[in-house]
């Protein structure tokens, strides 16, 4: 039978991304509760060297995957929802000028004669 490799750091990192998701607390926050989750389960699961593992993985300075993790692709979808519209308001505001360029101007006589 396959058993999967824990890959603890990874773990770690998607459990933090988890509770940052659905609390929008602060990172420090976030691995400070996964941190007391894993505690509280490991006494009652004293066994479970997956879980000390993630635990001590989140220890690590670098437990956060900056590129990858949920504020990376919350910014991400912000970066390209602001470019959008910066392009679409650029695009109307060249779209009015040539409007007004192209409007029928009004013939100006000189009345004087």
């Amino acid at each position: 039978m396959y058993t999967p490799v824990l890959n603890a750091n990874e773990k770690a990192r998607e459990l933090v991304d988890i509770v940052r998701q659905q609390t929008d607390a602060p990172i420090n926050v976030c691995i400070e509760t996964v941190s007391v989750m894993l505690g509280a389960l490991l006494t009652d699961l004293p066994a479970e060297q997956g879980l000390r593992s993630i635990r001590n993985a989140l220890a690590q300075d670098e437990i956060v995957d900056v590129d990858n993790c949920y504020d990376a692709h919350l910014l991400q979808a912000l970066i390209t929802e602001l470019t959008d519209n910066i392009e679409d308001k650029e695009q109307r505001a060249v779209l009015a000028r040539v409007s007004f360029w192209k409007m029928p101007q009004k013939a100006h006589y000189n009345r004087s004669t």
